[in-house]
Order: C-alpha cells, then structure tokens, then sequence
C-alpha cells in the first residue's frame, strides 16, 4: 500500500488460496476493499468481482490524513478471511508520488 497523491492509495495484495470450509473448496470470486479514516468519518469500502484484479486506487480522500485499509475475500460462502489492518497517510497537498525506471541505452 503507497500514498500517490493527497487525495489517494494504491494498493495491492497477493490472491489468497482457495477458500476452504467443512473441508470442501470454493474458487475466490472478488474481494472487498475498505478503507476508513481514524474517527470513521470517511470510509470508502468497493467491491471488485473479478479474482484476477489484485490491486486498487482508493480516491476522493482527505490530504495528509491516516487511512485503515484491509482486503476481503469474497467466494461463495461469503465474505472473509481479510488481510490484516494497515495504516497508512495520503500526501500533504500538492504532492505526488513519482516512479522512475532505470533505462539502459546500450
């Protein structure tokens, strides 16, 4: 999980392994994505149907603020289990994240 903006996260999680109750198998079908500030007063939660897709921007956020976010999977049996809870900030105002990319021109 990165802030990339003031407003935004990015994050990404490793798929789980197939969910498992009372000894039989279901294929994971999405995940739950929530996200909320220390006081509960913003709490953005997205619901993501495809297995595939391990990673997403979380937007419309407060600048400089701390954020709770955890992952859910979703199968046929419902919701769970979630990552665990992580805390991180978005950036002050006016600030962005920048990735470079090392080129070899040889």
């Amino acid at each position: 999980m990165e802030p990339i903006s003031s407003s935004s996260l990015r994050l990404t999680w490793l798929p789980p392994h197939d969910v498992t109750s009372g000894g039989s198998r279901f294929r994971v079908d999405g995940y739950v994505v929530s996200c909320s500030d220390a006081d509960l007063r913003q709490t953005v939660a997205a619901t993501l149907t495809s297995p595939e897709v391990t990673w997403y921007t979380v937007a419309g956020l407060a600048p400089y603020t701390a954020y709770r976010v955890h992952v859910t999977v979703r199968s046929a049996l419902g919701e769970g289990p979630s990552t665990p809870t992580t805390w991180t900030r978005t950036l002050e105002a006016g600030l962005y994240h920048a990735a470079c990319t090392a080129v070899d021109h040889y």
